[in-house]
C-alpha cells in the first residue's frame, strides 16, 4: 500500500521529550515537517491503535510488560531499535518476531543481531537536528575533545561487545590522560551523567565545535547514535573502526569523511599527531563530512527514508 497522503501516525516512546538525549524526538519532528499527523505518547494504549495509519515504537518504546505477547491491530508497525535496550534484546527478539513487526536498526554489527536475535532487521540510522549540531565559527581551543559514559563490558551481556572493543572508551580516557602535556584536551567522562556528560545539546555542540578533533566510540552492539553530530559541527570525528562493514561503512568512510582507529588504538596517537599536523588533509576531511551530513543525514533526510520503508 503506498501512502501518497499525510499520515496519522502513533509514536510510542517514553523518552520522546527527554531533555538531555533530544535525539529521542528527532523522527518525530523530521516526520511533522513532512508533514505529516504525529501523535507522540509514551506507553501502548490498545484502545486506540486501530486509529492511525501506522504505528511507531520509537527507541525503547518496546517495554517489559509488552514481552512474549500479541498486540492485536491491523496497523502496519515498525519499531526502531536501539541499543539502549540492548540487556533486553533476547526477550525482545522473541517478541518483534513473532508479531512481524519490522526493526529498524542503526547499529553496525547487524550481521550479530541478525544471526543471534532478530529475523527482519532493516538498517536505519541516526540523525541530527541541523539547527543544533552545526558550524558555530568558533574558534578551535581544543585539538581532542571526548564526553560521555564509561559503558564498562561487565555491566552488559557478554556479545554486547567484540573482545577488540572491550572497554575501549576507557582505555581511551587513559590514554588521552598521557597525552595531556602535548595537546589541549576536553574530556567529560563518566558513568554518571551529571559528571560525564554536557546536559544541554546547544553547549554540547558549541563545545564540539571548538575542538578540532572529537572522539565517538561504539557502545554496545555497535550503537553509534553520538557519530552523527560531529561532523556536523564541523569537526574531525574520530571513531573506533566497525566489526561489520554493513552498514556503517556506506555512511562513515574512513579518511573520506571520518578516522577510523583500531580498536586497541595502536594507531592512534600517530593518527592524531597526522592530522593535527596535516592542515590540508585535516580540512579536506572535515569540509567533507559537513557537507555530506548536512544533505544526506538530517532528521527530515531520516524521516524521508522512514516513509520510503512504510510505503514499500
Amino acid at each position: 500500500m503506498l501512502y501518497l497522503y499525510i499520515m496519522n501516525i502513533l509514536y510510542i516512546c517514553p523518552n520522546f521529550d527527554h531533555y538531555i538525549y533530544s535525539y529521542y524526538g528527532l523522527i518525530i519532528h523530521g516526520l511533522k515537517q513532512l508533514g505529516h499527523n504525529v501523535t507522540p505518547i509514551r506507553y501502548l494504549d490498545s484502545n486506540i491503535l486501530n486509529n492511525y495509519d501506522v504505528i511507531i515504537f520509537g527507541y525503547r518504546g518496546f517495554n517489559k510488560n509488552l514481552y512474549g505477547k500479541k498486540i492485536n491491530t491491523n496497523t502496519k508497525m515498525y519499531n526502531l531499535l536501539g541499543a539502549q535496550s540492548s540487556q533486553e534484546f533476547k526477550e525482545k527478539g522473541i517478541t518483534l518476531n513473532e508479531n512481524n513487526i519490522i526493526s529498524l536498526c542503526t547499529m553496525f554489527r547487524i550481521n550479530h543481531l541478525t544471526q543471534n536475535y532478530f529475523k527482519n532487521i532493516i538498517p536505519f540510522n541516526y540523525s541530527f537536528y541541523p539547527d543544533i549540531f552545526k558550524d558555530y565559527n568558533k574558534e578551535k581551543i581544543y585539538d581532542i575533545g571526548m564526553t560521555g559514559a564509561a559503558h564498562e563490558a561487565s555491566k552488559y551481556p557478554d556479545d554486547s561487545f567484540t573482545t577488540d572493543e572491550k572497554n575501549n572508551r576507557i582505555r581511551l580516557y587513559k590514554l588521552l590522560d598521557s597525552m595531556k602535556d602535548k595537546y589541549n584536551i576536553f574530556k567529560k567522562c563518566n558513568d554518571d551523567v551529571s559528571k560525564g556528560r554536557i546536559i544541554s545539546d546547544v553547549e554540547y555542540a558549541e563545545t564540539i565545535n571548538s575542538s578540532k578533533i572529537w572522539i565517538s566510540c561504539s557502545a554496545a552492539y555497535g550503537d553509534c547514535c553520538r557519530h552523527f553530530q560531529i561532523p556536523s559541527c564541523k569537526t574531525l570525528l574520530f571513531c573506533n573502526e566497525p566489526i561489520e562493514s554493513h552498514p556503517f561503512e556506506t555512511i562513515f568512510k574512513n579518511n573520506e569523511n571520518c578516522v577510523f582507529f583500531k580498536n586497541d588504538l595502536s594507531d592512534f596517537k600517530e593518527k592524531v599527531d597526522y592530522y593535527l599536523t596535516n592542515e590540508d588533509e585535516y580540512n579536506r576531511i572535515v569540509n567533507n563530512g559537513y557537507k555530506e551530513f548536512h544533505e544526506k543525514h538530517t532528521n527530515v533526510q531520516r524521516a524521508k527514508e522512514l516513509i520510503k520503508i512504510i510505503e514499500s
